[in-house]
């Protein structure tokens, strides 16, 4: 039975990592690791940690909390990374959720020996509305994000070769999934919601920063000439939706429906 390790990177977020911990601690797989890696928080956040260990710890779950100053959340992903000692890894952010207690049951039905990395949905969430986002198969990177790291598992022998690129302060998910593809490493998607994801990030906030470095990794990686135009008018689309609260409403409506 395969071990996943759960990695929840942090700073500060005393208001929504006891939703995070529940939502992890409630799982009904129960072979897996919870690795924290704290950023040296100033507020209560090491303290809500400690809070669950027992919980954790009578369930037989390995419970791993660090803290210390870090260079940003891709240098803490990437501790989380030298951390772990599950069969697999997925990353679950601070401020986002499992959506039910069976997810990671769901994933473990869903593997075999024939695929590196398995993805699934998310739950999208904005100031309080949310919507279902189904992911996309794995070439669509060439256009578009196929998946939101949170709903992505990989293995873990795979992913030490595939550490985030700190270079990028936005974007380096995206670098590490379009690596993984250029070197034929293989993904399965499972159509069923893995996490309930915040919109209310960095990334989301920094669209156009992140946008500027999506397209470098294109170029780095020799993917940039394919799907150009589709991607352009994609990128028109968000800008124009984004920019206009009825266009945006609308768009939610018809997610949520």
């Amino acid at each position: 039975m395969d071990k996943i390790t759960v990695v929840t990177v942090c700073y500060n977020s005393e208001k929504t990592i006891r939703n995070t911990i529940v939502s992890v601690l409630r799982q009904t797989y129960n072979n897996i690791e919870y690795v924290f890696i704290d950023g040296d928080s100033t507020d209560s956040t090491n303290n809500i940690i400690e809070e669950y260990r027992h919980d954790f710890e009578a369930k037989g779950i390995d419970y791993i909390h660090i803290s210390e100053r870090d260079n940003g959340i891709y240098d803490a992903m990437n501790k989380g990374i030298i951390y772990s000692s599950g069969d697999w890894i997925n990353f679950l952010n601070s401020d986002d959720q499992y959506v039910d207690e069976n997810v990671l049951q769901t994933i473990v039905d869903n593997m075999d020996d024939k695929n590196d990395c398995i993805y699934g949905d998310t739950i999208n969430v904005l100031k309080g509305e949310s919507f279902y986002r189904k992911s996309f198969e794995i070439d669509v990177l060439t256009y578009r994000n196929p998946y939101v790291h949170q709903a992505l598992f990989c293995r873990k022998d795979i992913i030490r070769n595939y550490k985030f690129n700190t270079i990028y302060t936005y974007a380096a998910d995206f670098d590490q999934a379009v690596r993984l593809y250029n070197d034929k490493k293989s993904f399965k998607h499972v159509s069923v919601p893995v996490c309930k994801f915040s919109l209310e990030g960095r990334s989301q906030k920094n669209n156009n920063v992140a946008v500027r470095e999506f397209e470098t990794i294109r170029r780095k990686n020799g993917i940039a000439k394919k799907d150009w135009f589709k991607r352009y008018l994609l990128y028109i689309a968000v800008v124009i939706v984004k920019g206009n609260g009825t266009l945006y409403k609308l768009y939610v409506a018809l997610k949520k429906g």
